[in-house]
């Protein structure tokens, strides 16, 4: 059965489980959300145009899954033709490597004689 609780970041990106407990919510609400903010969930940021791409560490496992790996990065595309397309990693490494694609993917959509206008 999965563990609940607050995921954090150690110092070489490797997630790790707090229990679901006043004090741990405290603890995670201050890393997550003190004066460092978004920087140290900030997997990377690029922007393309009017399209911002967004890979974060999420704090929660957005799996819902008994089994398999807590997932917990995400990439978001805002705005552009692909406004709102997401997908989501397991560690820091797939977030990167998923990032870096999602960026080649929308620069090559780009350059497509459409402007990659879908029919």
């Amino acid at each position: 059965m999965r563990e609940f609780g607050f995921w954090l970041l150690d110092e070489d990106h490797v997630p790790y489980l707090l229990p679901f407990n006043d004090e741990n919510l405290r603890i995670a609400s201050e890393w997550a959300y003190g004066p460092e903010g978004l920087a140290h969930r900030r997997v990377a940021l690029d922007r393309l145009g009017d399209t911002e791409i967004s890979t974060v560490f999420l704090i929660a496992d957005h799996s819902f899954r008994e089994d398999g790996f807590p997932i917990l990065f995400e990439t978001l595309v805002m705005g552009g033709p692909e406004d709102g397309e997401m997908t989501r990693y397991a560690t820091w490494y797939e977030a990167e490597e998923g990032h870096r694609a999602t960026v080649a993917r929308l620069i090559a959509l780009t350059r497509q004689p459409d402007g990659g206008a879908q029919a």
